[in-house]
């Protein structure tokens, strides 16, 4: 997530994320409590972060890890998959099984 993080935020660094609202079809907005405790928010893009999460948490680990969250992410993953030609390794043959 780090290298994901809005350019504002790098300096002063993610104390915890809160929470995301969909500002677009390809972008989330991302609250966010900083290291000095300020709250703040800030765009991210959907394919790099879905990407990303799917090099760390392997399909077969996606529900287990994420608990209901997992429907957002098998969802997005096919999204990308289908409509972007974007890749996200196995997990929605993995998720399938």
């Amino acid at each position: 997530m780090k290298k994901l993080l809005p350019a504002e935020w790098e300096a002063e660094g993610v104390k915890d994320f809160w929470k995301a609202d969909e500002k677009s079809d390809e972008e989330l907005d991302i609250l966010a409590q900083l290291r000095n405790n300020e709250h703040t928010h800030g765009p991210f893009d959907v394919v790099p972060l879905i990407t990303e999460l799917a090099e760390v948490v392997p399909g077969d680990r996606l529900f287990g890890t994420l608990a209901g969250s997992a429907l957002s992410c098998e969802q997005a993953a096919a999204y990308l998959e289908e409509d972007h030609d974007v890749t996200v390794g196995t997990w929605l043959s993995r998720t399938a099984e």
